[in-house]
């Protein structure tokens, strides 16, 4: 129940239509777009100070594509609330997120929800 309120609180943080299209111009690999290269990362986050984040690749695919390095800048963005909605600090919690990389025109990517194990 914990990790669900703490991904309900990371959507908080998540961008605009307009904000994401700006990420996919900026943060998508410049090769991978240039040969039309789709990928897909999924993170595994602990929750910081301020909400931060500090996340490292848990998958890659596919891989030597630089994907795995643009997901972690995006991550630098993002911000979780520091209390859930019953009040409980989220410090420490650990939160997974998926990313998808779809080539354009326009690159987009789209953030998505892993399965649960």
């Amino acid at each position: 129940m914990r990790s669900h309120l703490f991904a309900l609180a990371l959507v908080l943080g998540l961008p605009s239509a307009a904000q994401a299209q700006q990420e996919a111009a900026s943060h998508y690999p410049s090769v991978a777009a240039q040969q039309l290269v789709s990928g897909r990362v999924t993170l595994a986050c602990v929750i910081g100070e301020s909400g931060r984040l500090a996340c490292e690749v848990e998958e890659e695919a596919p891989l030597y594509w630089e994907f795995g390095q643009a997901a972690l800048a995006i991550s630098t963005e993002w911000r979780v609330s520091q209390r859930t909605l019953t009040g409980e600090s989220t410090l420490g919690g650990r939160l997974r997120r998926t990313l998808v990389f779809e080539p354009g025109p326009p690159p987009h990517i789209r953030h998505v929800r892993p399965p649960r194990r």
